[in-house]
Parts: structure tokens; sequence; C-alpha cells
């Protein structure tokens, strides 16, 4: 129990240039990495392994239905559907279809429904399992080296006054309520407001970057972890 309150977990965020990283940390090893761009291009790796979309398997049948020109393509989507046409007509003129079927519809509504229940409860187990652990995670959190650096820009200097208030506002409000439950420690707070024209029709953009890192231990993790399988194991 000791060792593993030793070992910390580490999440570290940051946006810097409408780009945006996740790292997951341990023992100051990266262990997952995700990097989303402005453009929603993405790079993701495992430790040191990059991944990469697996590319789509192409059967022989797609690949032979690749070559067919489009008439020949429709003709075969046709008589496609003609022959399941034709065994549906089949099936529905046998003897005792239309019950069989009516049984077997309600059959399938009465698993839907069930399946349905057990998954809310398992769901409500779940949420109730993680807000009886709530207290004892955000004391064992603390959120580290939190920076941020805000530029509010507008070309009309009331405007970007207004939005330099709410940002001020925002940020030391938000940063107010999160750190009477976690434990918050600032590195860097700058924010400012410009409203300077580069040009006479441009202006600059707004600037927002900043980063944190979330640090709790592999011990808190595994235990709440344990203690929510035994909670839906009840409710099942």
């Amino acid at each position: 129990m000791i060792i593993l309150n030793l070992l910390p977990i580490v999440f570290v965020v940051r946006l810097e240039n409408k780009t945006f990283t996740f790292r997951l940390k341990y023992l100051a090893v990266t262990i997952f990495y995700l990097r989303l761009d402005e453009n929603f291009s993405t790079k993701k790796r495992i430790f040191f392994v990059p991944l990469k979309k697996k590319k789509a398997k192409h059967s022989k049948q797609d690949e032979a239905n690749e070559k067919l020109s489009w008439d020949e393509r429709i003709i075969r989507k046709s008589q496609e559907i003609q022959k399941k046409a034709y065994a549906k007509i089949d099936e529905l003129n046998g003897e005792n279809t239309a019950r069989k079927a009516d049984d077997k519809e309600n059959l399938g509504k009465k698993k839907y429904k069930r399946i349905r229940k057990e998954k809310l409860k398992i769901g409500l187990a779940l949420i109730k399992g993680i807000w009886k652990r709530s207290k004892k995670i955000l004391k064992r959190t603390s959120i580290k080296d939190l920076s941020l650096n805000f530029i509010i820009t507008d070309a009309d200097a009331a405007d970007c006054a207004i939005k330099y208030g709410y940002v001020n506002a925002g940020v030391y409000n938000i940063i107010n309520i999160v750190s009477q439950k976690i434990n918050v420690s600032l590195k860097k707070i700058f924010i400012d407001c410009s409203y300077r024209r580069v040009e006479e029709t441009t202006v600059r953009e707004s600037i927002y970057n900043g980063s944190f890192k979330i640090k709790i231990t592999l011990g808190t993790i595994i235990f709440c972890l344990i203690g929510l399988v035994f909670d839906v194991g009840r409710k099942s």
C-alpha cells in the first residue's frame, strides 16, 4: 500500500498555438501521447510505438465488384434484391409464419428491455460508486504547475476591455472553486489585453495558451477501481 502511494501517475495537458497535447506519464516515462492540431489531425503513440489507422481489408468479392462497370454493378445489385425478395415471399407463404414472426418479435422486445434495464443498473451503480469515492480521489489528487497565458485582442478598445474582464473573472473564479477541492499549485498566470491594429483591416488574434499536470497515486486508482467493481457486482 505504501509503495503504491509513492508511485504517482501524472497527466500532462498543454494547449499552445491551437495545438492540444496530452501525456500520461508514470515514473517519468510517457506511456501514452496524443497530439491534436487545429486541422484535427492527430498523432498518437503508446510508449514509443506510433498508432496508425489500420487499412480496411477488402475481400475478394469487393475487389471483383470494383472491376465491374457501373451498369454491371446495378444489375448485380438488383439481382441480389430480387433473390432476397423471393426468399421473403416464400417464407411468408409458409404455415403459421405470421404467428412465429409475432412470437419472435415479442421475445426480441422483452430481451431488449431486459438488457436495457441491466445496462441502466450498471450505469447507475458506476455513477453512485464514483460519487461516493470522489472525495477520497480529490483529496489525493493535485494539480501542479498550472500555467496560463491569455492575450485578449479586439479592434474596439471597449469590447477588448469587456472581454478582458470576463476572462479575468472566469479564470480566477474557476481556480478558486477548484482549489477548494483539490490542491492547486500555480506556476504563472498572465492575462493581458491589446486592441492595437497591426494593419488597417486586420487585428491580432487572441492567444490562449496553458498547461498543467494532474498528479494522482497508483494506489488510489487501483483501490477505487476495485471498489467500483464490487459496487457493480452487487447491483448486477
